[in-house]
């Protein structure tokens, strides 16, 4: 009886780990810059995102959505800035440490002089790690 509850928790403990995902969904409170746009945004292009498919630069909306789960997060700022520190922890928690999807990501970040296209540019760098670990 012991070994078959031992192998339960074994089971279930490696099931939840393997169930983390990327997710372009809003947080509990989405960020006040999202108040605009989080009843309407489609949940097809969130959707698309989570399986890591790249946006159109000029998709702006989609932009929006990521800056704001960006915001959320404090990978950027108030302001706008990006901070690299904060990404890499996020990073390491999920993918774990030593992970080499860690600096990738973190490279990713670059800071442009638009907000939006921050975010699309991060997106679309990060889109084919997200599609690796959300598959």
């Amino acid at each position: 009886m012991r070994s078959f509850l031992l192998s339960a928790v074994f089971l279930l403990s490696v099931c939840c780990v393997f169930s983390t995902k990327v997710d372009f969904h809003h947080g509990d409170t989405p960020h006040k810059d999202c108040s605009n746009h989080h009843a309407h945004f489609s949940h097809d292009k969130i959707e698309k995102m989570n399986r890591g498919e790249p946006m159109e630069t000029t998709d702006k909306e989609s932009g929006q959505h990521v800056l704001c789960i960006l915001k959320e997060r404090k990978i950027v700022s108030e302001d706008g800035i990006v901070n690299k520190d904060v990404l890499k922890t996020r990073l390491a928690k999920f993918f774990g440490e030593g992970n080499e999807d860690v600096q990738k990501g973190v490279d990713c970040l670059v800071q442009k002089s638009d907000q939006i296209d921050t975010a699309i540019a991060f997106y679309n760098c990060v889109a084919p790690y997200v599609k690796k670990h959300n598959a």
